[in-house]
């Protein structure tokens, strides 16, 4: 199996595209909001045979854009909790779909969402293989595959 920046983009944009009907573009590395509010942060852990998480960074404002398509509402009216849900199905789905192309067998666990920027994240063990930027509705989005255990334990491209 491998998984490398391209197949990254290939599971954002499919689920830009059918889940939320939104364009998205790979991009530079954004600017995420530097400040207590604007940035969210969901991580979802992989467990079994391929060890690791799928951390995906956003602007609230993207966050609320994209909740709104998901839950039919004016994006304006997200509560904070319906904004973390919006966030926390997204890593979950984009989680799903990479841990597809991963060695299995191995499950998700729950999505988690911070809301701010001004805290570190750790995932014991592991370290950081790839970083995907992306911008929607000039809104950046990124996406990190962060694993586990040996390094010949990571999906071929990974390693490069």
């Amino acid at each position: 199996m491998e998984i490398g920046t391209h197949e990254i983009h290939e599971v954002v944009r499919s689920i830009w595209d059918t889940v939320l009907g939104l364009d998205i573009q790979p991009s530079s590395p954004s600017d995420l909001p530097r400040n207590d509010h604007g940035c969210l942060t969901g991580f979802i852990q992989i467990a079994g045979a391929w060890e690791g998480a799928i951390v995906c960074l956003s602007s609230e404002l993207l966050v609320r854009k994209a909740g709104g398509v998901m839950f039919g509402m004016d994006p304006a009216a997200l509560t904070v909790e319906l904004l973390h849900d919006a966030l926390g199905e997204l890593t979950n789905m984009v989680g799903g779909n990479l841990k597809a192309l991963l060695p299995g067998p191995s499950f998700l666990c729950l999505p988690a969402v911070v809301e701010g920027s001004d805290y570190s994240v750790c995932v014991p063990s592991t370290w950081p293989v790839i970083e995907v930027e992306f911008s929607s509705q000039a809104e950046p989005f990124t996406v990190k595959l962060l694993a586990g255990g040996a390094p010949s334990a990571l999906p071929r491209r990974a390693q490069k």
